[in-house]
């Protein structure tokens, strides 16, 4: 009966403790890897981050030549591409 019961309304959650605090049932030795991984290795400390560095391998791509404005401004009259002046 009780395994219908758990079925219909769910199982009573198991990670709390007597505190109604987070309990993970996890190993010492997990929780003590967990802190080396974020005290030991430099990648992990936030203290010591200092944004992304780029590594530049090629030379920088050259910037384009300017341009010079067309003859003819494009749309003149504020006629739309799309749809043709209209006749007078």
């Amino acid at each position: 009966m009780s395994k219908l019961l758990d079925f219909i309304f769910g199982k009573a959650p198991d990670i709390f403790d007597s505190k109604g605090g987070i309990l993970h049932k996890l190993p010492p030795e997990y929780w003590q890897r967990w802190n080396d991984r974020f005290q030991k290795a430099q990648e992990y400390d936030w203290r010591a981050h200092r944004g992304t560095e780029r590594k530049i391998t090629a030379a920088p791509l050259p910037t384009p030549a300017p341009q010079a404005p067309p003859a003819v401004a494009p749309n003149a009259g504020n006629v739309s591409p799309n749809h043709p002046a209209p006749k007078k």
